[in-house]
């Protein structure tokens, strides 16, 4: 699911986050931690039995936590990095 929304972020005008029109790898990281979370919430956590299928043994119900699921996201490079590829 969160690949899935990367590649949309990279080419959805809502990811550009800073309006600059152009969309970092940054901003559509986080796009895809935005969406990918709110699909997990609305497509899957309604059907109770995948809660625990989902979790990591030592977690408990992830329906139960706000930011489940969220990548681990840090930003090393601290720049926009641009994936200016051309067609």
């Amino acid at each position: 699911v969160f690949t899935h929304y990367l590649l949309e972020g990279l080419e959805d005008a809502r990811a550009d986050l800073d309006g600059d029109g152009r969309i970092s790898v940054q901003e559509a990281v986080m796009y895809a931690d935005v969406m990918q979370r709110a699909y997990i919430r609305e497509r899957i956590f309604p059907v109770e039995s995948l809660h625990r299928h989902f979790a990591a043994p030592w977690e408990d119900d992830p329906a139960e936590d706000p930011d489940y699921p969220s990548a681990w996201i840090r930003d090393w490079i601290g720049e926009p990095v641009f994936l200016d590829v051309e067609q």
